[in-house]
């Protein structure tokens, strides 16, 4: 008797390797994502813009970076300065010094994409904030004033039109980088259980029209949780966001989608390495952990020496 649905992850090429440069931006489970990329040894750039969750957000810095534009479209709360298609992780105290600081970000992302071999987009609504004084979607509202937006469910047109051009964008500035689209299972339900089951819906649709259009990938992460997983036990209290169980089952799924045997192997090595380098030692001047240590750090140079691109950084 079966009591879990099975699915087939796809068999997505060309494969990662540790020498590759890849891109996570999108929503909180992009992050989670990319740490778990970093942790296994990989170069990883994650969501320089901030944690973001809509589509045309996204669009905008990528468009935005490619093109060298220097305008900055500015909030402020207070004497802090913000950026409205950036999350409130980038800030200035003046708005020249945050036109410098978002600048500075989109030329370092446009460097990085010219170098990546992949870009990874999670989204994680279609239900937007549009400012009002010029109808732009904002990537965060940065605590102002209500009546300064209306929010409303983007429409699949919208996001495929917007998205299509930023395709064409990135594929005409780095014509090898392998681009991969995927929506988040996280549920947001402060929009409503009906509401979130239609934005995910309009994301779904919206991934696969590009994907049917283009040279794109698409990574069931919202099919491995809400359809393989089905069970609130794989969420955090807030019953929304998954736990580190089923982050670990969609990692390993993304493993089997993204890495060869060989490399899969190495990155669960390179893995252990740095979960045993983060663990506590209780008595540290002890032989015993001298040995530990020792031990740990000729592996680690083993590894170092037969794969030299392993990032180590935690």
């Amino acid at each position: 008797m079966e009591f879990q649905l099975k699915i087939k992850v796809p068999d997505i090429h060309p494969k990662i390797s540790f020498s590759d440069k890849s891109i996570f931006i999108g929503s909180c489970f992009s992050d989670e994502m990319s740490l778990l990329a970093k942790q296994h040894g990989f170069q990883v750039v994650s969501n320089p813009f901030g944690t973001l969750f809509h589509p045309l957000a996204l669009a905008q810095n990528i468009f935005d970076s490619l093109k060298g534009n220097e305008k900055v479209n500015i909030a402020q709360n207070y004497d802090v300065f913000f950026d409205y298609n950036c999350s409130a992780k980038i800030y200035a105290m003046s708005e020249s010094e945050l036109k410098k600081k978002v600048g500075a970000i989109r030329n370092e992302f446009k460097n990085d994409l010219k170098n990546a071999s992949y870009l990874f987009v999670t989204f994680g609504t279609a239900f937007a904030y549009y400012l009002n004084e010029n109808q732009k979607v904002v990537g965060n509202c940065h605590k102002q004033p209500a009546q300064s937006f209306t929010k409303r469910l983007t429409n699949i047109e919208e996001i495929v039109f917007s998205w299509n051009e930023v395709l064409a964008e990135i594929k005409r500035f780095n014509p090898k980088i392998q681009i991969c689209f995927t929506v988040s299972p996280v549920r947001h339900t402060k929009d409503g259980l009906h509401e979130n089951n239609l934005s995910k819906s309009t994301l779904l649709l919206a991934v696969n029209q590009l994907h049917s259009a283009s040279n794109l990938s698409y990574f069931p992460s919202y099919e491995l949780v809400n359809d393989v997983l089905r069970d609130y036990r794989f969420f955090k209290e807030d019953l929304v966001h998954p736990n580190q169980q089923a982050i670990q089952f969609i990692w390993t799924h993304f493993m089997e989608s993204f890495l060869i045997d060989q490399i899969k192997e190495i990155a669960l090595k390179v893995n252990e390495i740095k979960s045993a380098a983060n663990h506590r030692i209780q008595f540290p001047e002890s032989e015993m952990a001298k040995k530990f240590i020792d031990q740990l750090e000729d592996l680690r140079t083993k590894l170092a020496d037969e794969y030299p691109e392993i990032c180590w950084e935690s």
